[in-house]
Formats: C-alpha cells, structure tokens, sequence
C-alpha cells in the first residue's frame, strides 16, 4: 500500500519559498550592492567610484564608506525576497495545479502550455507586489552613506512624493516583467530540450514522441 503524500498548503509554500529567498539574499546582498553601484557608476555622489571590477568596488566601498555601506537597503531587499520569492516560487504549484483542474490537460504539448501560463501568472503578480521594494533597495543601495533616505519609509515617501507611485515606485516595470517571461520560456525550453536529448540517449533513438506524454 502507498503512502499519501501530504502536499504543504499554499501559505507554508509562500512561507518557505521567501524565507529561503530571505536566508539567501543575507549572504549575496554585498555582491548585489556591487553590481548596482557598477550599473551606476560614473553619475556622481556615491556612485562615482574608483574601485575597478566587482573586488576593487566591493573593497572600495567598504574601505571609504564603512562595511555596513554593502547592506545599505537590505530591509527593502529582504521586503522583495519575501514578496516576490513567495509569489514566483511558493505559489508556482497551486496555480499549475488550478489550471490542470480546469483545462483537463494531463500530458503532451499541453502540459508545457499550462507550466507557462503558471510561471507567467506567478511572475506578473510576484512583480507587481515586488516592483516598489525593488525600486527603493536600488535607490538605497546606490545612495550609500549619502543620507538621501533617512530610513526605509522615508525613501519609499520621498519616492512617493517626488515622482509619483507609476513613474517611481513602479518605474522599470514593463522591462522587468519581458525580463521575467523571457528567462521563464528559456528556462523551460532549455529543460525540455535537456530531457529530450536524455530520454533519446537512455533509449538508444527511440523516437521522442513518447516524451511528451511523461511531461
């Protein structure tokens, strides 16, 4: 006799999914101070820096601007983690799950549509939760020790407040969901490729038709 497998519920998914996320960002959020500081150097303030490559700019900011420069924004990132981890992750399952239950598909061609329609789901509201915690962890991470933000709610209303909730707190928006689709269809057409050279390699040329009704 099987035993049933007990599949977690939708909010200990979420819970999970954007605490791992959270745990993960801890360890790389100097790396991801580096690379937007990179992305902005050369427009003066902080941001004008001297440090060459991600070591010499990594070290140069902690050398002139004191080691606590590399988290500068890290509630707003671990605010992004938990939202869009969450969503795009933990909520991944339910909603292929849903679409299975009402489209009836158990298989082929199908069943990569529906894996598609899941992502693409997810994605979308995971950025439209996440878009303004991202926007006010990059408007930190480049002011550094500049206090332009007096604290996190201080930059999410200065924000607010200066450029409005459309053309600030959602700027980037339309670019980070292509973003988001493109790397899903990519992702996925890489792993169905990968499974299909597998399955024709482990059966000796079989004939990869049979493949789809595994998916």
């Amino acid at each position: 006799q099987r035993k049933q497998v007990c599949t977690p519920g939708l909010g200990v998914q979420l819970l999970t999914a954007g605490t791992a996320a959270c745990i993960a960002d801890l360890f790389t959020f100097p790396l991801d101070t580096t690379k937007v500081r990179l992305q902005v150097q050369g427009e003066g303030g902080a941001c004008a820096l001297q440090g060459k490559g991600v070591a010499g700019t990594l070290f140069h900011i902690a050398k002139h601007e004191g080691p606590a420069a590399l988290y500068s924004g890290i509630v707003p990132g671990l605010q992004r983690q938990m939202a869009f981890s969450a969503i795009r992750i933990g909520a991944y399952e339910s909603v292929k799950n849903k679409y299975l239950e009402v489209s009836g598909v158990t298989g082929g061609l199908e069943m990569m549509g529906v894996r598609i329609a899941a992502g693409v789901t997810t994605g979308t509201l995971a950025i439209l939760a996440a878009q303004p915690t991202d926007v006010v962890k990059v408007r930190m991470q480049a002011a550094g020790n500049s206090q332009q933000y007096k604290g996190v709610m201080d930059a999410y209303l200065t924000i607010k407040r200066a450029e409005g909730v459309r053309n600030g707190l959602y700027r980037g928006t339309f670019p980070t969901l292509q973003e988001i689709v493109l790397s899903m269809l990519e992702r996925l057409l890489f792993m169905m490729l990968l499974r299909m050279a597998l399955f024709w390699w482990l059966h000796e040329g079989w004939h990869c038709v049979s493949f789809f009704k595994c998916s």
